[in-house]
């Protein structure tokens, strides 16, 4: 069922694709930036104004605190593991490569599925104050973010396995690094504001 692939002639030097990937997945970051910002801005806003005391409401329940914090350290191992990846990749060093690839996607694995049961397990429904409301949107956002960057990785491990990349080839791990770093700040960005109840 699988058939070969060739090796595709682009009309354009390597770097010069590597330099329009990296130029995409910097405007994807701060069109994403853009929006994690807002978000932040209406959370504050929205817990300042209490407007007719709607943030929490009388007897209503709030999230831990820290649970942002647990999927952004095991965001922050994820990431590592990549950036070990990506360094191996450029030294040509394919076991360490897949290896770090491989345990920065299981990490990212272990971060939706942590994402998922705190989700599962909010104390409070999405309309019951301005604080569930935002509370939700963070915490879907952020497994979104997650999703989507576990795919991206698993995605550069199996490319990895397939021995696509070299010392000389190695703009999609690079680009994908960039991208899970911003997913990080994303998600710290999310916790800090969660931590302000």
């Amino acid at each position: 069922m699988t058939t070969p692939t060739h090796e595709v002639m682009h009309h354009e030097s390597a770097a010069t694709v590597g330099v329009r990937d990296r130029q995409g997945v910097l405007l994807l970051v701060l069109a994403d930036a853009a929006f994690a910002l807002s978000v932040v801005f209406s959370y504050f806003y929205l817990r300042m104004g209490n407007t007719q005391n709607g943030w929490i409401p009388v007897d209503g329940a709030t999230a831990d605190k820290m649970n942002g914090w647990i999927v952004v350290g095991a965001l922050i191992a994820s990431a590592l593991l990549f950036r070990l990846g990506y360094q191996a990749t450029v030294l040509s060093n394919k076991g360490k490569s897949l290896a770090c690839y491989s345990l920065a996607g299981i990490a990212l694995l272990v971060s939706i599925w942590i994402q998922l049961q705190q989700i599962l397990h909010i104390p409070f429904g999405i309309s019951e104050g301005t604080y569930s409301s935002c509370y939700y949107l963070i915490t879907y956002t952020n497994l979104i973010h997650l999703v989507l960057t576990a795919f991206i990785v698993l995605g550069i491990a199996n490319r990895d396995r397939m021995d696509l990349f070299d010392s000389e080839k190695h703009w999609h791990p690079l680009v994908s690094n960039i991208w899970l770093n911003w997913v990080v700040i994303s998600a710290a960005l999310g916790a800090i504001c969660t931590m302000f109840v």
